[in-house]
């Protein structure tokens, strides 16, 4: 293997960052520096929608578009709350699709790291089916600043007994 040029050089990932072994002179030396990613960890669990509140409605057609926040209670890998920002359209109203898109301010823990998140979710529901859709980190604070996450989610919802959505994805903290 080639690194950087060097034949027959080799490396090592390590906790402490990248280790390169060479058949390099002695008057060269090798610097690396910073932390590499963490390897993806599998997460999941559920949040429940305490409460929402529609802001703004209107129809076009037979669409139904509306607009509102709601408060999110998080549990399993995510532990805290969030406040979400929500768009949905209800397609060929009361037949069709609906869509949601949600832009989720979670402050909390990540897997025992504390922080603010931005999580953008996008799914839909049929109305004979549940919700379902992914979600991704789009920027955090504190201990959470470098956290790289992307999932998925369903469940039934507001209102239903039980867990409103269930949530899994892969995480990693990046330096």
């Amino acid at each position: 293997m080639k690194v950087n040029g060097v034949p027959n050089s080799d490396y090592e990932i390590t906790s402490e960052g990248l280790k390169l072994s060479c058949p390099c002179p002695s008057d060269v030396e090798v610097i690396t520096s910073g932390r590499l990613p963490t390897e993806p960890t599998t997460m999941s669990g559920t949040f429940e929608l305490a409460s929402y509140t529609i802001t703004s409605e209107k129809w076009v057609g037979y669409n139904y578009i509306f607009e509102g926040t709601s408060c999110e209670e998080w549990e399993g890998d995510f532990e805290g709350s969030g406040l979400s920002f929500f768009r949905a359209v209800w397609f060929n109203q009361p037949d069709g699709p609906l869509r949601v898109q949600l832009r989720s301010d979670f402050e909390g823990t990540v897997m025992g790291k504390e922080g603010t998140l931005v999580i953008q979710l996008v799914g839909q529901k049929s109305p004979s089916a549940e919700w379902s859709g992914t979600w991704k980190i789009i920027s955090g604070t504190g201990e959470l600043a470098n956290l790289n996450e992307q999932g998925t989610w369903e469940g039934p919802g507001f209102g239903d007994p039980g867990p409103d959505i269930w949530y899994s994805g892969k995480m990693r903290f990046d330096s």
